[in-house]
C-alpha cells in the first residue's frame, strides 16, 4: 500500500488527524499536488462548521495547483 492510499483508507476511518501529521511531516516542496489533496481533504474533514482557520489552511494547500 502506498502513502496515498493509506491517506484515503485512514479518511474512510475517519482518522483525518494521522493524514495530517504523516503529510505535514513531508517538506511541502516535496509533496506532489495529490498529497496536499488529501491533506487539504484532511483539513476540511476535521473542521467544524464555523471552523475558518482548518477551511482557509485547505484553501492555501490547493491553490498553487
Amino acid at each position: 500500500m502506498n502513502l496515498l492510499e493509506q491517506c484515503q483508507k485512514w479518511n474512510e476511518n475517519d482518522e483525518f488527524q494521522k493524514i495530517i501529521d504523516t503529510l505535514e511531516d513531508i517538506p511541502a516542496e516535496e509533496r506532489t499536488p495529490e498529497m496536499d489533496s488529501e491533506l487539504a481533504r484532511a483539513y476540511s474533514n476535521l473542521a467544524d462548521p464555523g471552523d475558518r482557520e482548518l477551511f482557509e489552511k485547505s484553501i492555501t494547500l490547493l491553490k498553487p495547483h
